[in-house]
């Protein structure tokens, strides 16, 4: 959903887009196929890396050696197609939330053309949006005391 932020900002404010968000296009589908053929994370194929890390090199040029056939490749496609429009609606729902923050933030960069992240952060909050810091939330949750200090498995007992 965050590598089609702009690409979704760019359909929603001026209906349109641009060759803007290409990079972040490339990107969001190579890392989409990744999930689905390398990381396990398909529902369709489940837990399994169906490709390795690419083809073999033959005679100084690149071949790809897929280990599977066309039905299989046409339910990659599907899944990473998927992926893509689950996150571009996700992207949608979130920016059409959040309206006046963006307009806010395009405002303030017109005017001053780049924002340090503690103006960002007020502009947001300023319009409603909660800024979560996940590091600052990862930390709360983690037990208290000495950070070399484990729980063993099925206990409550701490370990060196």
């Amino acid at each position: 959903a965050v590598s089609l932020g702009g690409y979704v900002a760019e359909k929603l404010v001026f209906d349109d887009i641009t060759t803007g968000p290409s990079n972040d296009l490339q990107v969001l589908t190579a890392l989409a196929r990744d999930m689905v053929t390398k990381y396990g994370m398909s529902e369709t194929f489940g837990p399994v890396a169906i490709e390795g890390m690419g083809g073999r090199l033959i005679g100084g040029g690149f071949s790809e050696d897929r280990g599977y056939g066309d039905d299989v490749a046409k339910k990659i496609d599907a899944e990473v197609q998927k992926i893509i429009t689950d996150a571009r609606a996700r992207a949608k729902e979130i920016l059409v939330r959040h309206r006046p923050a963006l307009d806010a933030v395009a405002a303030r960069l017109v005017a001053v053309e780049t924002l340090e992240r503690e103006e960002y952060e007020a502009i947001l909050k300023a319009q409603g949006v909660e800024i979560r810091d996940h590091y600052r939330d990862l930390a709360a949750a983690l037990p208290k005391g000495d950070p070399t200090k484990i729980l063993e498995p099925d206990s409550d007992t701490l370990t060196q």
